[in-house]
């Protein structure tokens, strides 16, 4: 009997230690930038009406309060029209929180990293689910960020290329947010972009197609691609495995824009919506090329 008794406490202490603390300020909670981060809940205290109350069921839930490990917890009240008692008492759990654009609405859970940015943010539709269901999304991203933090710990142990790439496999991660500053630290340390997983990171199909497509007052001289340079820059970026599907298909995306307003082919233009398409037919962009083909390649 003393055998299960103890056995039974230690499993008690065991789901303890996974169960974040909560604090009483965001400064207490983010205090020696702890490994597993710092889950925040956002909630309107005197303007709206489901914050509140799930502040005393959500944010109570077991489930939800050890989705992320050891991560310390903290609410915080955002209010409209506070007496002196309540702007001091939101001033004081707020210090040291940067409220971000991601979050779009209240209430919202905002998770954080060890150095206090965002990684996901839990809000809207996904925050109004059962406790459980936004417990088992809260731990599905949190298993996203301690990879991560991985990348993270060995880009501030790094210079250079290995600096840069530890930083772009940080930032193309997905399902949660990248790491703030993320470009400029890998182009910073990468300017060729030599790495694929950087050029993949920093992808921005303005850069690299659309730019060359159309003229810009402020850059008079940029050189503008012919129909040939056009297709051939196409071909050699959807060629390889520098960029993802997603990118691919943006990129012709723009190139059949601008082969379209030159007067390509109207047979040729749709073999390469057609190829857009094939990259990823339920996508998107495989929809843009359908209604494309439809309009442009009669």
């Amino acid at each position: 009997m003393k055998k299960i008794l103890f056995a039974f406490f230690m499993f008690l202490a065991a789901g303890a230690l996974f169960a974040g603390p909560e604090k009483k300020t965001y400064e207490q909670a983010i205090k020696g930038n702890p490994a597993d981060g710092v889950v925040v809940f956002l909630y309107g205290a005197d303007w709206e009406k489901v914050g509140p109350k799930l502040l005393k069921t959500l944010w109570t839930n077991n489930k939800v309060r050890s989705a992320c490990g050891g991560a310390p917890l903290v609410a915080i009240p955002i209010y409209q029209r506070p007496n002196e008692r309540e702007e001091a008492q939101e001033k004081e759990k707020r210090k040291g929180f940067s409220l971000t654009k991601n979050v779009k609405s209240y209430p919202a859970i905002v998770m954080q990293t060890y150095a206090g940015t965002d990684y996901y943010v839990v809000y809207g539709d996904e925050i109004l689910q059962p406790p459980e269901k936004v417990a088992d999304l809260m731990k599905e991203k949190f298993e996203l960020y301690k990879q991560q933090r991985n990348f993270l710990k060995a880009a501030e142990k790094a210079k250079g290329k290995a600096k840069a790439k530890a930083y772009a496999q940080a930032a193309t991660i997905e399902g949660i947010l990248p790491p703030p500053n993320f470009r400029k630290v890998i182009k910073d340390n990468d300017p060729q972009l030599s790495e694929p997983v950087c050029a993949r990171a920093v992808f921005d199909v303005y850069e690299v197609f659309t730019n060359y497509t159309f003229k810009d007052k402020d850059n008079p001289n940029t050189k503008m691609f012919t129909v040939p340079e056009a297709l051939s820059k196409l071909e050699e970026l959807t060629s390889g495995d520098t960029y993802s599907v997603t990118q691919k298909q943006e990129i012709y995306a723009a190139a059949t824009g601008f082969l379209r307003r030159n007067k390509y082919d109207k047979e040729k233009l749709k073999a390469l919506y057609e190829k857009m398409i094939a990259l990823a037919p339920e996508s998107m962009w495989a929809d843009v090329a359908r209604q494309s083909i439809t309009l442009w390649c009669k």
